[in-house]
C-alpha cells in the first residue's frame, strides 16, 4: 500500500507531522484536523525511504527530507511546529537536534529504544544478527494489540491487517532494513538531545508495549528547552495519536503549540483552545463569520 501525503490549509502558522516507522500519514491526521480547526496549516508529508510503500533508505536521508519541507514552509508561514509519533518523534527530535527556527516540538510516544513489554524478548539479538546479514530476512510483524488500548478500533486495525496486509496504524509486517535504521537514528537523537533548545511537550502512555515511558523520561531530562513539558496518560498503548485518549494528545498539543507562539508574539490573536469541543465551537464560529 502505497502511502499519500496530507495537507490541511489553515493560517499563516504552520505545522510539520511525522508519522511512525514505515507508516503513512493517516497515523496523525486526526491530530492534524484538530490542529487545522485550531487554525493552523498542517502538513503531513510522504518520506521516501520511510513511509509504508517505498523501498528503505538511511535514516539520515529521512531527516534530510524533513529538513527541506521545513525549510519550505519556514519560508511560507510565520512559525513552524513539528510533531511526531513513534519514530516520528525520533526523526522529529533528530530535525531539533540539527535545524534551527523550530517553535516548538510535540513529541507522541517517542522510541529511541524499542523496550516495551509487547516486544519479543529475542530483540536484542536483533541488530549483531542484522550486521552479520542473517537479521536482513526478519520483519517484525504486528500483533495484538497493535498499539491500541480501544478493542473496537483495534479490532477495525487486526481486520484490515488481515485483509489489505496494513491498516491506519500502519503495516503488518516492518522489514528489517526499516527496524535497523530506526535503531540507528534513535542512538544518534539520544546523543544529541543536549542540542534541542525549542519549546518542547513530550506525550507518553504509561502503559506503552512498544516504547517504555523510559523514552520519555530520557528526552524529557536530556534536552535544554527552557520551556518543556511531559504529560503521561493512563488509557492508551503506543499510538497514543489514534487511541482513548487522542483528543487529549490533540488538545495538550494545540495548547502548548499557542503558547508557544504567544510568548514570543503575545500580540497576535490567537484563541487558545482548552478542549476538542471548543475547537469545534470555534470552528463552527469562524464559519458564521465567514473565516
Amino acid at each position: 500500500m502505497q502511502a499519500a501525503p496530507v495537507h490541511l490549509a489553515g493560517g499563516e502558522h504552520a505545522c510539520l507531522l511525522v508519522h511512525g516507522l514505515a507508516g503513512s500519514p493517516l497515523e496523525v491526521r486526526f491530530i492534524g484536523k484538530l490542529l487545522q480547526r485550531a487554525g493552523f496549516s498542517v502538513y503531513i508529508p510522504v518520506i521516501p525511504g520511510d513511509s509504508m510503500g517505498s523501498e528503505p533508505l538511511p535514516w539520515q536521508r529521512w531527516r534530510d527530507e524533513i529538513a527541506r519541507i521545513f525549510a519550505d514552509l519556514r519560508a511560507r508561514h510565520d512559525t513552524v511546529s513539528v510533531g511526531g509519533l513513534s519514530s516520528g518523534a525520533t526523526l522529529a527530535l533528530t530535525l531539533a537536534e540539527t535545524v534551527p527556527g523550530i517553535q516548538a516540538l510535540a513529541l507522541w510516544a517517542v522510541t529511541l529504544y524499542y523496550d516495551g513489554w509487547a516486544i519479543p524478548w529475542y530483540r536484542s539479538l536483533f541488530e549483531p544478527a542484522y550486521r552479520l546479514g542473517f537479521g536482513r530476512f526478519y520483519g517484525y510483524r504486528e500483533a495484538e494489540p497493535y498499539g491500541l488500548k480501544n478493542e473496537r478500533w483495534r479490532a477495525r486495525v487486526a481486520e484490515a491487517m488481515r485483509a489489505h496486509k496494513a491498516s491506519t496504524a500502519g503495516p503488518a509486517l516492518i522489514p528489517s532494513d526499516f527496524l535497523f535504521q530506526s535503531i540507528l537514528m534513535g542512538r544518534y537523537a539520544v546523543s544529541h538531545l543536549h542540542r534541542v533548545t525549542c519549546d518542547t511537550v513530550v506525550l507518553h502512555a504509561a502503559d506503552d508495549e512498544t516504547a517504555s515511558p523510559r523514552n520519555a523520561d530520557e528526552v524529557f531530562a536530556g534536552i535544554r528547552s527552557v520551556h518543556k513539558r511531559r504529560l503521561m496518560l493512563g488509557d492508551s498503548y503506543h499510538i497514543i495519536t489514534m487511541d482513548n485518549e487522542r483528543d487529549l494528545v490533540a488538545r495538550e498539543t494545540i495548547r502548548f503549540f499557542q503558547q508557544s507562539i504567544l510568548r514570543v508574539r503575545p500580540q497576535l490573536p490567537l484563541a487558545l483552545v482548552s478542549s476538542a469541543r471548543a475547537l469545534l465551537r470555534l470552528q463552527r464560529r469562524r464559519a458564521a463569520r465567514g473565516g
